[in-house]
């Protein structure tokens, strides 16, 4: 069994064999290493999986089957995730991105989490809406009056 670190990512691939399991970052490995100890003590499966489950396959996908499966998510978007390696193992083949789809859907559960991300801009609307505990329509409508 060996550990790899991802290049400019602060991912974990472990590969045994020819298997891998891609690991992306310490939480990860953290609730890993706590389900790992569980099986260990207890011999207890979370049930069985048949070796034709899809979750097992090593598919890759492009950029343009996301953007047709997901036309929400911008180019630019995807892209500069790609760029920054937030999609772990993607890879850029002509002007395509490609990546397994498992990184992808890892990429996807951790950018829709509910709340503002970091860096993200906020408008003064935003800005006051929150402090103020009004909606934008009710800061649009007091501007009008003013």
């Amino acid at each position: 069994m060996e550990i790899y670190r991802i290049y400019n990512h602060n991912g974990l691939v472990i590969v045994e064999h020819d298997a891998a399991i891609v690991i992306d970052g310490a939480e990860s490995l953290g609730a890993l290493r706590t389900r790992i100890d569980k099986y260990l003590a207890d011999q207890e499966p979370d049930g069985e999986i048949n070796m034709a489950d899809p979750r097992l396959a090593r598919e890759w996908i492009s950029s343009k089957d996301v953007w047709r499966d997901h036309p929400e998510i911008a180019r630019s978007t995807l892209g500069k995730a790609c760029r920054d390696a937030a999609i772990v193992g993607a890879e850029l083949r002509g002007r395509e991105w490609w990546f397994p789809r498992s990184s992808f859907e890892a990429w996807r559960r951790r950018e829709t989490k509910p709340g503002r991300k970091p860096g993200s801009k906020q408008t003064k609307e935003q800005v006051w809406s929150r402090a103020l505990g009004m909606t934008k329509k009710d800061i649009l409508a007091a501007k009008s009056k003013a």
